[in-house]
């Protein structure tokens, strides 16, 4: 599921809504925050917490589509500037909901 306050996957940087470079916070306060009393929670309930899990997986929401749409949604790019195998980039698309594979037309 895509978050509504991050750009579409492959929408050329310029054009993504919102994307101001100097005003990128990827992580809100308020997510670390959430993340902190959740993780108090879930220690209460499961024994342990899972606050960098939650963090992580905000982390990659917010920096994948930056990079997608800077790369024109090409994965090899993505994989390139970020150091990171393709397949990594994938599973972690997967896991959040996000499409790695771009639509032509998005890139126009």
């Amino acid at each position: 599921m895509q978050n509504m306050h991050t750009p579409a996957i492959g929408a050329p940087a310029h054009l993504a809504k919102g994307l101001n470079p100097e005003s990128i916070c990827l992580l809100s306060l308020q997510h670390a925050l959430d993340a902190i009393q959740q993780a108090h929670t879930d220690k209460s309930t499961k024994g342990k917490g899972q606050a960098y899990h939650r963090l992580l997986n905000a982390f990659h929401q917010a920096i994948l589509p930056l990079f997608f749409a800077e790369a024109k949604g090409n994965l090899s790019e993505v994989s390139r500037l970020m150091g990171i195998h393709r397949e990594t980039i994938t599973i972690w698309c997967k896991q959040l909901g996000l499409n790695s594979r771009v639509n032509e037309e998005v890139q126009a």
